[in-house]
């Protein structure tokens, strides 16, 4: 996937291993840690919609005491 004609990655080519998306794909210990990544993506979407109506609830009240 790299390009052939970038020097600056000549050296993955040379020393890096090909990679095996099958064995990763089907590796209990990756399928675990994207599942926890999947649920830690969801705790933060959380967070940041309980962040977002807090703040929309202090900048209506802010526009009220300007007026």
């Amino acid at each position: 996937m790299l390009p052939n004609n970038d020097l600056k990655y000549k050296q993955i080519k040379e020393f890096g291993r090909k990679s095996d998306y099958k064995a990763l794909l089907s590796s209990q210990k990756y399928q675990n840690n994207v599942i926890d990544r999947l649920i830690q993506t969801q705790i933060q979407l959380g967070y940041a919609r309980t962040l977002h109506s807090k703040t929309k609830i202090l900048i209506t009240r802010l526009q009220e005491e300007i007026e």
